[in-house]
């Protein structure tokens, strides 16, 4: 248990949190996978306390790279590719549980810019 009241399970080098490990945020949110040199570094996996989880490439922290994120309070799921905590790059959002209802294209900053088709059930 960190002085936070968070709690690191996992591996260690040279005092700090390396490899594979479990962090847990005393809100009940959880990240399970790569650290490097005390850094959420990699692949891994985070689930936060209203069920929505996050599957893919970490960097700082942040979703980086190519993930998947599901909420299932809206229903909603988004697989693609992610920068700085944003979608960003080419990632398809399904509105509704059927996939009935998405987007499939390209995103800038966490808003769909470019090129992409919307489908919408009529």
């Amino acid at each position: 248990v960190l002085k936070s009241g968070n709690v690191y399970e996992g591996y260690f080098v040279d005092g700090m949190m390396h490899g594979k490990g479990k962090y847990t945020w005393r809100d009940g949110t959880v990240y399970q996978g790569d650290f490097v040199r005390n850094k959420l570094e990699g692949v891994g996996r985070y689930v936060w306390p209203d069920g929505s989880t996050y599957q893919g490439q970490v960097r700082g922290g942040l979703r980086d790279g190519q993930g998947a994120y599901y909420n299932p309070n809206v229903p909603c799921l988004y697989n693609g590719q992610w920068r700085r905590g944003k979608r960003h790059g080419m990632g398809k959002l399904q509105y509704d549980e059927k996939n009935s209802s998405f987007y499939n294209g390209e995103w800038q900053d966490g808003f769909r810019h470019g090129r992409g088709f919307i489908r919408y059930p009529s």
